[in-house]
């Protein structure tokens, strides 16, 4: 039981350490007349598209593969694609903030 509760707090403070820059990532994106409409337009889209979809895409890699460990790929293939998003706002919101 200690080590369980070991990993749940090393995965909260992990979890933390990710999701506590994302509003702050997230207003720094546009401008501020339409920040408030975009932020939840892309963030909720975001969740809608791919959270809604990954059971489904879960069960066809695993059915379509024969191994349980398949939809590793798609977690893999969308942690790349957010690194390099990320990467690229780090550069393109460096100083755009206006107010």
């Amino acid at each position: 039981e200690t080590m369980i509760l070991a990993g749940e707090i090393g995965l909260a403070i992990i979890a933390a350490a990710y999701m506590a820059p994302i509003p702050a990532a997230l207003t720094e994106m546009f401008p501020r007349n339409i920040r408030v409409s975009a932020v939840s337009v892309g963030y909720n889209l975001a969740y809608a598209i791919f959270g809604g979809t990954v059971p489904m895409v879960a069960v066809w890699l695993i059915k379509k593969e024969h191994d349980d460990l398949a939809f590793v790929w798609y977690i893999i293939a969308a942690g790349v694609i957010s690194l390099i998003v990320a990467l690229s706002l780090h550069r393109q919101i460096k100083n755009q903030l206006p107010d």
